[in-house]
């Protein structure tokens, strides 16, 4: 693309970051993927089944990038198609008017084919990301898969949630925004609290005697 309303130092200032674009992450890193938008849940059942979610996510992406790449290639064709008739209209005029007119028109037209073509570049570039981010999930559920303790995501659930809410509770913070709980998966909890927090007393008993802080 020509910046023609550029003087020659933004030109170039342009150029310059132009160079950062070919190695920059559009969408999120492996690290992200695996540490934050799989990593965020506490079993391993739950972490396989976002990764599914991701990717049929970005699958219906991947058919929708498809789908609109067919559809600019349409558009295209149409533009070039315009360009030609005007051109061949322009060969048979007599009228000095309409030979401007015309040749507007090819200006306008091949304008809006650029675009196109700019819009075709980075359509790639998206599908690009959007199969190495489908990579990295793969590579995840390969990983989870043997980890998994449930048949299914339903049965996984209690234990997920379980953890959930015992993981708030250790961290001195109430269950706000979470559903409900049965009341026997309650006591259950309770009971898991209490000895987690016997533990860690017993641990920090032994530690303190070993450094001497206890007589």
């Amino acid at each position: 693309m020509e910046f023609f309303l550029l003087d020659q130092n933004q030109k170039d200032l342009v150029t310059e970051i132009e160079k950062y674009f070919h190695e920059v992450i559009l969408s999120h890193t492996a690290y992200q993927i695996k540490h934050f938008i799989v990593g965020q849940f506490l079993t391993p059942d739950r972490m396989h089944r976002q990764a599914v979610r991701e990717l049929y996510s970005r699958f219906n992406g991947l058919v929708e990038f498809h789908y609109e790449h067919q559809k600019l290639q349409l558009e295209k064709q149409k533009l070039a198609l315009r360009i030609r008739r005007l051109e061949r209209e322009k060969q048979t005029l007599v009228d000095v008017i309409r030979e401007e007119e015309i040749d507007i028109e090819i200006k306008e037209t091949e304008l809006e084919l650029d675009r196109k073509k700019w819009a075709e570049m980075n359509l790639r570039k998206s599908l690009s990301e959007t199969v190495r981010e489908m990579k990295v999930f793969k590579e995840e559920l390969d990983c989870l898969s043997p980890q998994r303790k449930y048949k299914t995501y339903e049965d996984a659930e209690p234990e997920y949630w379980e953890k959930q809410y015992l993981n708030l509770r250790l961290q001195g913070k109430m269950a706000e925004g979470l559903p409900p709980l049965p009341e026997n998966q309650k006591i259950e909890i309770e009971k898991s609290l209490r000895h987690q927090i016997e533990s860690l007393k017993t641990k920090e008993f032994i530690e303190n005697k070993k450094k001497g802080g206890l007589r």
